[in-house]
């Protein structure tokens, strides 16, 4: 039976067809309403899969025919995702809700709003709630598949409007002038070039400068009680000159130790008792930049690392109580001892 229309209008049927019919076209229903051969069909078939660019991904062609039970259907399959594709849009969506948690904790209703339009931008343009169903049921779910606990978290949703401030005079390297709530000197008023917005145990802290000085200081955030943006722009540091790292290595606090008068690491040696739960525990973690474990011959766990201040290690050093025996610093550990 030889075909009684063009060819390219034949394949431009099937495709319509195709694209419109999530079940695709019965074969037999194909070659009568289009009046063609078994043979034809295949090789129009074969056209689709090898020389059709719109519907061909990664090599192959997503014009399959398949078979439902005993009839045999021409339809459109998407292919299946490889391991990269869907570790790369897990990683999106991980890093998402991670985003939006950190917002939703400043208490930036804005930023959120923003971040989740151009998350669906993403999402709708890619097509993966279809191609990857499984990843479509991961987005559902993100809210209970990842939860973030704080610790003893604090509440800024009074202070949205001086938080919205540090962030524009952030964002954009100009002065800040703001009264400032400290202990040890009350309200005062500082102008400082804003450097870094850090989060740290559930609180945030604001790490900036004075105009013309090197030296950063740590501003608690919920302790601004008046915020101004100056129509003064700064230079942000180059990465050589400041790095906020530079405050944060040790994971017992930051800190923002003058290390020009002199004061350098504490050494800190520390045995724990032999029990594998416990040095477990320890072991898992990292406490402080350049720690080491070693165990010793009775079984125990000595811990070695550095520090910058001794201010939150011992409080850490006593959750530990008769587990832990501190062998360095010596002279504070005498103290103990004595």
């Amino acid at each position: 039976m030889a075909p009684s229309k063009p060819i390219a209008l034949n394949l431009a049927t099937i495709v319509h067809r195709l694209l419109t019919n999530a079940r695709g076209w019965e074969v037999q229903d194909l070659c009568d309403e289009l009046e063609i051969a078994d043979r034809t069909y295949r090789k129009y078939r074969q056209l689709l899969q090898e020389e059709f660019l719109p519907l061909i991904r990664r090599g192959k062609g997503l014009v399959q025919e398949v078979q439902d039970g005993s009839t045999r259907y021409l339809r459109l399959v998407e292919p299946s995702p490889n391991g990269e594709e869907v570790a790369g849009v897990l990683n999106r969506l991980t890093a998402h809700h991670l985003a939006r948690q950190v917002l939703d904790f400043m208490g930036q209703p804005e930023g959120r709003s923003a971040l989740d339009e151009a998350f669906e931008t993403f999402w709708s343009r890619t097509r993966t709630g279809k191609r990857f169903p499984i990843l479509g049921r991961i987005q559902r779910d993100l809210n209970r598949l990842f939860h973030f606990v704080p610790d003893a978290p604090k509440d800024y949703s009074a202070h949205d409007e001086i938080l919205a401030i540090v962030l524009e005079s952030l964002v954009r390297s100009q002065q800040l002038r703001m009264v400032y709530e400290s202990a040890a000197q009350g309200a005062k008023e500082h102008t400082i070039e804003p450097l870094t917005l850090a989060m740290y145990r559930s609180g945030l802290h604001l790490f900036g400068r004075y105009a013309g000085h090197k030296r950063v200081y740590n501003f608690v955030v919920d302790r601004i009680a008046e915020a101004e943006i100056l129509d003064v722009a700064f230079d942000y540091p180059s990465t050589s000159a400041y790095n906020p790292e530079r405050f944060t290595q040790s994971s017992f606090g930051i800190y923002f130790q003058d290390r020009a008068g002199g004061r350098g690491k504490t050494s800190v040696e520390l045995v724990f008792a032999n029990k594998r739960w416990l040095k477990l525990y320890l072991q898992e973690r990292r406490w402080a930049a350049g720690q080491e474990f070693r165990e010793l011959k009775d079984g125990r766990l000595r811990m070695t690392f550095s520090t910058p201040s001794m201010v939150e290690v011992w409080p850490w050093i006593r959750r530990f109580g008769a587990d832990v025996e501190v062998v360095s610093p010596v002279q504070v550990a005498s103290r103990r001892r004595n």
